[in-house]
């Protein structure tokens, strides 16, 4: 049989709680952040559309201040492009390609060249 001291029992759970608090720490981090972009996607017609129809849609972003979307198009050595996908479900698909507005480019640091 084995007895802890109130104080050894003090120290040992104290010690698990510093270790349970310094592994947590990064999880709680990245769960505390909000996503930087918001997503909507509208219809373009008000008509009601049944199965079998085509639609358009508008998927639209909203950026926070101090960040950036990255177009759907670019150059070789530049960063990832965005991709828009479609789950895979039966519900919709794709009946076309993507079409976007010409990007808003900048010269970017991190790639050292314009994006």
């Amino acid at each position: 049989m084995i007895i802890l001291s109130d104080y050894l029992l003090r120290r040992e759970l104290s010690k698990l709680f510093g270790v349970a608090v310094f592994c947590l720490a990064p999880v709680i981090g990245v769960y505390s952040q909000s996503s930087p972009v918001t997503w909507t996607l509208n219809t373009v017609s008000a008509k009601s559309v049944k199965a079998g129809d085509k639609f358009d849609a508008r998927l639209s972003a909203n950026i926070s201040g101090g960040w950036y979307l990255y177009s759907l198009a670019q150059p070789p050595g530049g960063p990832n492009a965005t991709r828009i996908t479609v789950a895979s479900e039966p519900t919709f698909k794709l009946a076309g390609t993507i079409k976007a507005p010409p990007p808003k480019v900048k010269f970017d640091e991190n790639f050292g060249m314009i994006n």
